[in-house]
């Protein structure tokens, strides 16, 4: 990365988002018997959640849910959905 004339600052930043990505890796999905999916052990989003600079319980909550955003006749309505173990793992595997 030196040779590409990168200053140190960079190459950390590069670093730092090569490791966060290794150890979103990490993350293991499970589901209880609603077929709602969790995280079995927290830890394991709370290390790439400092790397990348997020709240670690708001980065537990968006690998879990999504937010649907619909426009209907002049009205928006807002629905989080939450993932089941197998669509968690398939999205973020």
């Amino acid at each position: 990365m030196r040779d590409m004339q990168m200053t140190e600052e960079e190459i950390d930043s590069v670093l730092t988002l090569v490791a966060a990505i290794l150890h979103l890796g990490n993350i293991n999905f499970d589901q209880d018997d609603r077929e709602k999916g969790f995280i079995t052990d927290q830890r394991n989003v709370d290390f790439p959640a400092y790397l990348l600079g997020f709240d670690s319980t708001e980065m537990h909550n968006k690998l879990l849910t999504h937010k649907m955003e619909t426009n209907w006749g002049g009205k928006t309505e807002i629905t989080h959905l939450e993932h089941s173990k197998i669509k968690a793992t398939v999205i973020y595997s």
